[in-house]
Parts: C-alpha cells; sequence; structure tokens
C-alpha cells in the first residue's frame, strides 16, 4: 500500500509543516526527493505571498497644533517647502520631517500584484499605522495623510503614485489606531540602478530597480495642541 503525503491545494494555499514534528531539521547538503522539494517549493510561495515587510518606525513628534506649524512656509533654509497654489491638500501641505512629515525609504518594491487595467504587475499595497491621541477641543481636526512617491523628494516635488487621507475628529476623542492603505495600482517602470552582489572579487554588477518612498503627514487646527502623534508605523503587506 502506498503512503500517500500532504496533499497541495492550489485554490487554498497553506503552508505544510516539514518534516513533521520530531523528525528534526532538513540536514544541510542532504539530497532532497522530489516530494519533500514540492512541499518546500509550496512553502516559499505561501510565506513570500503573505511576507508582511516592515519598511519603518517613528516614534512622535508628540504634541501637535497650529502653534508646531506656524510660519513653516517662511521657514529659512527649507528649499523643498513652498506652497503651490490650486493645489489640493496633498500639494498644500508643509511636508517637513520631524515637524508635520515623516518619510521612509528608499525601499524596493515587490511586484506580486496582476493587474488588468492597465495589464501588467503592480507593486504590493503599503499599509501606514498611526497612533494618536485626538483632543476633545471642540471643532478640531488632525487631518493625516500618506503618499507614496517615486524619486527623492516630499510629495510636493517627485511623483506621487499613490496617496491617502482621513480626518480624525473631536467626537472621536482619545487614543485612536489610523489606518492608511496606499495602493499604487499600476505597473511602475525601473527608475534607478542599483549595485548586487557579484561572484568573486570582481565589481558589483548593476540592477535596474523601482525605488519607492513613503511619506506621513499630519495638520491639527487645535490652538491648545492638545493632538499628539504617538507613533507611525509603514509596512507592506500582500492583500
Amino acid at each position: 500500500m502506498a503512503i500517500r503525503g500532504p496533499v497541495i491545494d492550489a485554490t487554498n494555499a497553506r503552508y505544510i509543516k516539514h518534516p513533521p514534528g520530531g523528525s528534526g531539521w532538513l540536514q544541510d547538503g542532504a539530497p532532497l526527493d522530489s516530494g519533500t522539494a514540492h512541499i518546500l517549493h509550496n512553502n516559499l510561495s505561501v510565506l513570500s505571498n503573505e511576507n508582511t515587510r516592515h519598511l519603518g518606525n517613528a516614534v512622535g513628534p508628540g504634541k501637535v497644533g497650529l502653534v508646531e506649524t506656524a510660519g513653516l512656509w517662511l521657514s529659512p533654509g527649507f528649499v523643498d517647502v513652498s506652497a503651490e497654489a490650486g493645489a489640493d491638500e496633498y500639494g498644500q501641505h508643509p511636508w517637513v520631517v520631524g515637524k508635520t512629515a515623516a518619510a521612509f525609504g528608499p525601499y524596493v518594491p515587490a511586484f506580486t500584484r496582476l493587474g488588468t487595467s492597465p495589464a501588467g504587475m503592480w507593486p504590493r499595497k503599503v499599509r501606514v499605522m498611526v497612533v494618536v491621541n485626538k483632543s476633545a477641543t471642540a471643532a478640531s481636526v488632525l487631518t493625516l495623510m500618506a503618499c507614496l512617491v517615486k524619486g527623492q523628494g516630499s510629495p510636493l516635488r517627485a511623483p506621487v503614485v499613490a496617496k491617502k487621507k482621513t480626518a480624525v475628529l473631536d467626537t472621536s476623542s482619545g487614543k485612536r489606531y489610523v489606518q492608511l492603505d496606499l495602493s499604487p495600482d499600476a505597473p511602475l517602470a525601473p527608475s534607478a540602478s542599483w549595485p548586487s552582489d557579484s561572484p568573486g572579487s570582481g565589481a558589483p554588477s548593476m540592477t535596474r530597480v523601482c525605488p519607492l518612498w513613503v511619506w506621513v503627514g499630519w495638520l491639527s487646527n487645535d490652538a491648545a495642541s492638545l493632538d499628539s502623534i504617538i507613533s507611525i508605523s509603514a509596512m507592506e503587506i500582500a492583500e
């Protein structure tokens, strides 16, 4: 009688524990039978698809409000900070790192989403999680914005490939976890060459990549500066 192992279901992908518990780890350099190779290939595919890659984390900056953002457009030394006439909120926002914004990158996205309109491989979505403490000040609003940009510079200068914003109102006072998902729903062409590993002592070869940056901005109209940003995290997700 043949002994049948685990069945790999292409419809409902799952991780198959191998080797079974108690039989030890796979020995380095040991030959693999075809069944084991099939299982390992399945597991690598499942783990790659479900991978959540952490892109960055920032703590603070703490209290935010009208006082913290006043005059930023006129601050000396900021060559990348100027209001754009007729622009939307993203173009009007002063993206000053540490004061009204945080930035993570560059990173090379994983092109694992198969798109049809337009056709091609799309980058994975990026999830931004912002932990805030919203004040109960009447009519106060804490606006959170996130942008995925292709190129160096803030969303005022670099091409924006995905953006998202939300408003936390005074009716939602207290500690809140705000989620902003960035979905670049289009193929992106390589825009830079990065060195990659080369065997031996030769010069590294160059690989064409599409580096991206994650920008997160905030703005509060609370005159008492009772709103606060506790932490910001950005991660690449597969969904």
